[in-house]
């Protein structure tokens, strides 16, 4: 379920994209292509609002982060 609906909203090409820890669920393979789907549509200049607990993909990819306890 997860794997269609991430593909789904790549595929739609959003302006805006909101995702909660959908990069960490599934096997390896699946998370290095969302990462790197994920990847691209930030360097394409998407907006990609992450909620996640992943700090090395968040150090790597994102220029605002916010921070909740």
């Amino acid at each position: 379920t997860a794997r269609l609906g991430f593909s789904v909203a790549i595929e739609a090409n959003p302006d805006v994209l909101l995702m909660d820890e959908i990069l960490s669920v599934g096997d390896q393979e699946f998370k290095k292509k969302s990462h790197n789907a994920t990847r691209k549509l930030i360097e394409s200049g998407k907006s990609v609002v992450l909620v996640m607990h992943d700090l090395t993909f968040i150090n790597k990819n994102c220029e605002k982060v916010l921070m909740m306890m």
